[in-house]
């Protein structure tokens, strides 16, 4: 009975943080070598920061930050990276249509790419997004702001 028990804990602790990883997004390596790239798709982000009416420097400056965070929990698995990128997407969405009640599609919104050192986000991620996270853009990190957030 302990076993069983101790099994169903294991399942729901699982699927709890296979449900907060769904509530930010989905992160794939697009490209890998010395210079990975990863993509965040990060619309359920984007999408509450919307609802929320955050202020968009404060939004960004979130987001800059788990971008970071996101690559230094990648960093250890991309051993043979000698830099690593994050580009956030989101999806856009247009009028809603008439026909089937929902948004429309308007395409993908690249926001910004971050590009750090693999061994700075193995050992400082945390640091430098805390940097990040109070406005400032580290040494030896490159933000490029691409995009916009839509309006709320």
């Amino acid at each position: 009975m302990m076993f069983f028990r101790t099994i169903v804990c294991i399942i729901c602790c699982l699927l709890a943080g296979q449900a907060a990883l769904a509530d930010e997004g989905t992160v794939v390596v697009a490209k890998g070598g010395d210079k990975p790239l990863l993509l965040w798709d990060a619309t359920p982000v984007v999408t509450a920061i919307v609802s929320s009416k955050q202020a968009r420097a404060a939004a960004l400056q979130d987001l800059e930050s788990r971008a970071m965070q996101i690559l230094g929990e990648h960093a250890p698995s991309l051993r043979h990276a000698k830099s690593l990128t994050i580009r956030l997407i989101y999806q856009k969405t247009g009028a809603v249509s008439p026909v089937y009640g929902t948004a429309t599609f308007e395409g993908i919104e690249r926001l910004f790419e971050l590009t750090t050192s693999a061994n700075d986000a193995r050992s400082h991620a945390k640091q430098l997004a805390d940097q990040l996270e109070h406005g400032s853009v580290p040494r030896g990190v490159d933000l490029n702001l691409t995009g916009k957030l839509p309006p709320p």
